[in-house]
């Protein structure tokens, strides 16, 4: 009489095939998650350098007043290597109605920073980009 034991060779094709198309599936899943991470850390150095500017803008106009000529749209160049980075710096306030409004007695500017990916200027609409809105008040 014969003893089986272990497993036969089709068994062990069947059970490769499985782990396979298993595998492969797994893969499909996480194929686009480095592209996403990438992404992401690209906005996020874009965030910082749009919040350093405005820490710029406010650093100043605490330090020479809100209507100091050194408040102008060149204050945060030069822009960091494949970024560019805008400055929009009003004179008056340019308040829309999703922007709070001025209150009485007081002189606003509305401040824009954009940072997009890229080197070209203006940043293209397909461009990936961020923007930090802020307004400064002088009572």
């Amino acid at each position: 009489m014969r003893r089986l034991s272990g497993f036969s060779l089709i068994e062990l094709i069947v059970v490769i095939v499985l782990i396979s198309v298993g595998l492969l599936g797994l893969s499909r899943l996480t194929g686009g998650l480095g592209k996403a991470m990438y992404g992401t850390a690209d906005l996020q150095t874009m965030s910082q350098y749009a919040q350093e500017c405005a820490e710029r803008v406010i650093s100043t106009r605490r330090e020479s007043g809100f209507a100091s000529a050194l408040l102008t749209s060149s204050l945060c160049d030069p822009s960091p290597t494949s970024y560019v980075r805008t400055l929009t710096l009003p004179v008056s306030y340019t308040g829309t109605a999703s922007t709070p409004a001025c209150p009485l007695g007081a002189t606003c500017r509305d401040v824009t920073v954009k940072v997009c990916a890229g080197s070209v200027t203006p940043c293209p609409t397909t461009a990936q980009s961020t923007s930090v809105t802020f307004m400064l008040v002088q009572y």
